[in-house]
């Protein structure tokens, strides 16, 4: 199994929550919201994954998932944080602790 996960942002607390839940009722990518209390913001990612099978199908495999994911978090970025495009560093120690996990 192959897990792709993109940051979308973080969101202060004012974030519309039903709001998201319609904005990504129909996106073909998991949505994970988590709670910062030490910033008071929501930290927002998109994450799938997929099966991996013949080594010959891998490579099509993989790059379907990271790009249907990372459209997915490009575009909840455009709706929900107009003009916050973070640089990927800003993300770094959180995908480095994702990383580091395995399920």
């Amino acid at each position: 199994m192959l897990r792709c996960l993109s940051p979308i942002g973080e969101a202060s607390w004012e974030l519309d929550l039903d709001g998201l839940g319609r904005a990504v009722l129909r996106m073909p990518a998991q949505v994970v919201v988590e709670r910062d209390d030490r910033k008071q913001m929501w930290t927002l990612r998109t994450e799938d994954e997929c099966l991996l099978a013949a080594p010959e199908h891998d490579r099509a495999r993989v790059a379907w998932l990271v790009r249907r994911v990372t459209l997915v978090a490009d575009e909840l970025e455009a709706k929900l944080l107009p003009g916050q495009d973070e640089p990927l560093d800003s993300f770094r120690l959180q995908l480095d602790n994702e990383a580091d996990r395995a399920d």
